[in-house]
């Protein structure tokens, strides 16, 4: 049976080392369609699947502040201490005030086949 992931479960890591806790997470997955219809098909349109994608963002606290996120990077992305996948970041923005937490918002763009259970 699998475990219940929740939101803060998400791991991001460069290089094998972790540089930020998720807060929560979105994971989406779409595949696209590809129509196959023909002059014989009537009025109606067929389908059939294409290649699938997935993407994902983050609310998170960074973990290492000495790690600067830059879109275009490769990194792995884990839950409940599975590889959920590689993903390239497609943007990162952080925030943080005097006293707090460093918190951001990061979106990735999965690369490649999807691991563990999430979806």
């Amino acid at each position: 049976m699998s475990s219940i992931i929740h939101g803060n479960n998400l791991i991001v890591s460069v290089d094998g080392t972790p540089v930020a806790a998720a807060k929560s997470c979105e994971i989406s997955r779409e595949t696209e369609m590809i129509e196959t219809c023909s002059v014989t098909s009537g009025a109606d349109k067929d389908f059939y699947p294409g290649k699938s994608s997935w993407t994902v963002t983050v609310n998170f606290f960074v973990i290492d502040p000495g790690v600067v996120m830059y879109t275009n990077q490769k990194v792995t992305l884990s839950c409940n201490g599975s590889t959920l996948g590689d993903a390239y970041v497609k943007s990162c923005q952080i925030t943080g005030t005097v006293g707090n937490l460093c918190q951001g918002v990061m979106s990735f763009q999965g690369t490649g086949a999807m691991g563990g259970s999430a979806i």
